[in-house]
């Protein structure tokens, strides 16, 4: 241990990182301005009248609309600070911040990129990534001059390689193995030009769930070995721009093609561009490091990896399918796993004045909130406590609230989600789980294509229906 320790703060060349740090910069910077152009800040963040909540986290507040602009304008200053290397510490900390501070707003907009920038973010603002093609490296504010110890390289290739493991770990199910929700994803292209053809065959569909399946389990292993390693890093680009133009998944692609690079050997920006710089291993040198300094950091890092390794796995801990009751869905990787579309109706009543209702959604969620919501349990239960908390303030005394849900998960018919017979609001639930009904529907030899509900049919349905009046309705 005494040895793996001192390589770790062994010096190797910090090209390598510094290009990670400026590709992360140019895709964060791109990822803000579009959400100031295309009006997503005020969509997200500021029109919802409501706000679902991480647990723990609900003291995070949203901010005006003229404070969430300024916020996405500074974060997109600091992530050309992060990008040219310069004040990197600071702004890197506080693009980390303020990122987070914005993921924290509302459940709902959760992304498994967002929650992977999140991490990068701090981890970039541990790392000496400025050492190198950095203004600070320029101006000869940095410690290290174009060098960086080794567990900054480490590090962000476990938290990369993190990534695709549990992607891959979660893709051996048999709803992916059987090609859900692959097959209704690639149906979305049946009338594009150019797509169209490959959308429709099987074959296609086969070659992106077991292709999908073995790149996330032995891509890092490949990128590890120095004799597959250009390969792999070859099939990193194909993979993540095929990703890019057949699924509406964001920055994703691009920031794991910048962050993979880390894997190709640290003085790998040198040997392209024919420059000269620190040869390895010749040239490694132990980095002067406090003794209480570099405890620190390795317990930092043991906790840091532990978590990460854990976390994804938490959800063997409940019963059920996660992808059906999403607990354990969050920070666990599970990517293109689901395709799933539900209906939801809230029924109020007043035991003290006998009024019941249907409670009006559309004055209080957006759509993307209400698409999240009605799917997720968890967040139908919290939506349910607001609901209870507005008919309080509007005079009813003793309130109830069921709800009414019919949710279709990878092309099975659409059954009950939770139970309409339960007090959502009932704080016993926050032990049982038994409110959330198990998945019951089969797989389907081909997908379910008919529409989930529309509001007719799911008024005509609802067995909640019979206690509402017509004069509610």
């Amino acid at each position: 241990m005494s040895e793996f320790s001192k390589r770790l703060f062994q010096n190797v060349d910090g090209a390598s990182l510094a290009v990670v740090r400026i590709l992360f910069g140019v895709v964060m910077f791109a990822w803000c301005i579009s959400y100031l152009v295309l009006d997503k800040v005020h969509a997200y963040y500021v029109e919802p009248a409501f706000h679902f909540k991480y647990e723990g986290f609900g003291w995070v507040a949203g901010a005006p609309a003229w404070c969430m602009t300024a916020i996405f304008l500074l974060m997109s200053g600091l992530a050309i600070l992060i990008t040219i290397g310069w004040f990197y510490r600071v702004s890197a900390i506080g693009f980390a911040l303020l990122f987070i501070y914005v993921f924290l707003i509302d459940k709902t907009t959760y992304q498994n990129h967002y929650y992977f920038v999140c991490l990068m973010s701090v981890l970039l603002a541990l790392t000496p990534a400025n050492s190198t093609y950095s203004v600070d490296a320029f101006l000869r504010w940095t410690a290290l001059r174009d060098r960086t110890p080794q567990w900054s390289i480490w590090l962000l290739r476990f938290q990369v390689g993190v990534v695709y493991f549990f992607g891959g770990v979660a893709k051996i199910s048999p709803d992916w193995v059987r090609g859900f929700p692959m097959r209704e994803m690639l149906a979305q292209h049946e009338f594009d030009f150019l797509l169209g053809h490959f959308a429709q065959q099987e074959w296609a569909v086969q070659l992106i769930v077991w292709g999908g399946l073995f790149f996330d389990l032995l891509i890092v292993p490949c990128l590890l070995w120095k004799r597959t390693r250009i390969f792999a890093f070859c099939l990193v680009v194909i993979f993540h721009g095929t990703n890019s133009i057949l699924f509406p998944i964001g920055i994703f692609p691009w920031i794991m093609i910048g962050l993979t690079t880390i894997f190709l050997a640290p003085n790998w920006p040198r040997q392209f561009c024919l420059e000269k710089g620190i040869n390895e291993p010749a040239d490694i040198s132990d980095v002067s490091v406090s003794p209480w300094l570099r405890t620190a950091l390795l317990t930092f890092l043991a906790i840091w990896c532990v978590v990460q390794v854990t976390l994804p796995l938490r959800h063997w801990l409940y019963s059920g399918d996660v992808n059906w009751t999403e607990r354990g869905h969050y920070f666990a990787w599970h990517m293109m796993l689901r395709g799933k579309t539900s209906a939801v109706r809230f029924h109020i009543y007043d035991a003290v004045t006998g009024r019941h209702g249907v409670f009006p959604l559309q004055d209080e969620l957006k759509s993307h909130q209400l698409a999240r919501m009605s799917r997720d349990p968890q967040l139908i239960r919290t939506f349910s406590k607001q609901i209870e908390w507005k008919c309080r303030a509007h005079g009813f005394a003793d309130v109830e609230v069921r709800a009414f849900v019919l949710c279709s998960l990878n092309g099975r018919k659409p059954q009950l989600l939770i139970s309409p017979e339960v007090d959502l609001t009932a704080a016993d639930l926050d032990h049982r789980i038994d409110w959330i009904l198990p998945l019951a529907e089969p797989l389907p030899s081909k997908s379910w294509n008919q529409p989930i509900a529309t509001w007719e049919q799911l008024v005509m349905a609802d067995p909640l229906n019979e206690q509402t009046s017509s004069q509610s309705k």
